[in-house]
């Protein structure tokens, strides 16, 4: 499974949205398609609290790459 670009409106930061959403969906996903690894793609445009978050739940930088979204 892959989950891609998540993130919290501005006006939400700091109140454990992040956190509540981010434990939502794992545990939603976990439970519907059971996986052995489930990635997360992020950029650097991300708050930098939300790499924090990530690591918490347990997901570990395994690679970066670059890439060009202005070609999308």
């Amino acid at each position: 499974l892959r989950l891609c670009y998540l993130g919290v409106l501005e006006v939400f930061r700091g109140q454990k949205f992040g956190q509540y959403f981010l434990g939502q969906v794992l545990k939603d996903l976990g439970e519907e398609f059971p996986a052995k690894m489930i990635t997360l793609k992020t950029c650097e445009m991300d708050h930098p609290h939300a790499i924090k978050l990530y690591n918490k739940f347990g997901f570990q930088k395994v690679f970066e790459k670059m890439e060009d979204l202005t070609q999308e």
